[in-house]
């Protein structure tokens, strides 16, 4: 399967693995160091140059890898913010503009042909980067709920509080025969 893959005219394909994973021992030592934010970054920026560079080599628009764009947009969104997910999408957007002029001027390479099992590994390499993805988005969304109901029951606690501080006052004006202002 991997001589399917890779064949020598396809040799920028075999780029794109190696570029994904400099970028990962890049973020895992910045996390190592307690650079959050920075390996957060390192890691969208990578995959999004990554898909873009495999895209000009390997078809432009028309290249398979392409179907990674939104899965990059998403995740940039949710790890580092909606401005973040503005700024990948309108690089795609840019990119993608380029890609289609680049193609139309004659300046990118003729589409490839992809064999099937590139198309395969693709689609494992989507799927597997959507159900991690829906897995984060299904943990925030679990530990916000345990937040809320945290909050709701302090929010209980000090309502009941504040009543038990209320009939006391109460009880001690009526005893006093003092009203309240």
């Amino acid at each position: 399967v991997i001589a399917v893959v890779f064949v020598p005219q396809q040799a920028a394909r075999g780029i794109a693995p190696a570029l994904l994973i400099l970028a990962a021992l890049a973020a895992w030592y910045l996390l190592s160091h307690g650079r959050i934010r920075a390996a957060l970054y390192l890691l969208a920026v990578g995959s999004w140059l990554t898909v873009t560079g495999l895209a000009v080599f390997t078809g432009g628009v028309r290249a398979p890898v392409v179907i990674a764009y939104p899965v990059t947009i998403i995740l940039s969104g949710w790890l580092l913010g909606t401005r973040t997910a503005l700024a990948v999408a309108g690089l795609t957007a840019a990119a993608t503009l380029g890609l289609v002029l680049a193609e139309a001027w004659g300046f990118l390479p003729g589409s490839m042909p992809t064999p099937v099992a590139m198309h395969g590994v693709l689609q494992l390499i989507i799927i597997a980067l959507s159900v991690a993805l829906v897995t984060v988005l299904f943990r925030a969304y679990k530990n916000r709920l345990r937040e809320l109901d945290s909050l709701d029951r302090k929010l209980a606690e000090q309502m009941a509080e504040l009543e038990a501080s209320r009939a006391e006052l109460n009880r001690a004006q009526a005893v006093a025969q003092v009203g309240s202002w």
